[in-house]
């Protein structure tokens, strides 16, 4: 399910918390394996308990204390099917405005005209991974229909019809050039699966 779905049925019964997940493109499996987060929260901050199945195909449940999490990861060893959460008690109103504040502020600062995989490298610590690539002057670079964001540096836009390699290739030139001129090893936020 996507986050942007579950927020919208939790909120129908009055339950939410998760809105400053909103305007996030990906599915809660993901947000949890990721610890996705924003405005100073995470997903681990509200998540009770996860059922994932194993690489061996054995179905295991887990209660939050019993993972390891931290910036942008998590102990999570498999394929994610089922998940708790505790929620807050709140109005559908609130719930809304809470949204729709989110999802302003996420359009003030980030690239939705088109499709994205969302923030592509973790922000080291004190610094910004954005700025660092802005800083390098890489801005609008492009391959193929793939282009590091004009509005926010750390998003890699689909400007039509970009490939798996065109995307790949500019996360590792991004990556190159940011240690070359900086001294800085970006990591990925994003997981590639080839």
């Amino acid at each position: 399910m996507k986050i942007s779905s579950f927020i919208d049925k939790a909120m129908q019964y009055g339950l939410g918390g998760l809105e400053f997940l909103s305007g996030i493109p990906a599915h809660i499996g993901g947000a949890i394996h990721m610890n996705a987060g924003a405005f100073e929260k995470c997903i681990f901050d509200y998540l009770y308990w996860i059922e994932y199945v194993d690489h061996d195909g054995e179905l295991i449940r887990i209660n939050r204390n019993d993972l390891q999490f931290g910036y942008r990861t998590s102990s999570i060893e498999g394929f994610i099917v089922k998940a708790a959460f505790k929620m807050d008690k709140k109005s559908k109103k609130k719930i809304m405005v809470d949204k729709e504040d989110i999802i302003s502020k996420r359009f003030e600062r980030h690239p939705y005209d088109y499709p994205s995989l969302g923030s592509t490298f973790k922000n080291p610590e004190g610094k910004f991974a954005g700025q660092l690539i802005e800083e390098c002057g890489l801005k609008g670079l492009q391959i193929g229909e793939a282009e590091i964001s004009e509005k926010h540096a750390n998003f890699i836009i689909n400007k039509g019809n970009a490939t798996f390699n065109n995307v790949v290739e500019l996360i590792r030139m991004i990556q190159e050039t940011v240690k070359e001129q900086k001294g800085i090893e970006l990591k990925l936020e994003i997981k590639v699966i080839n």
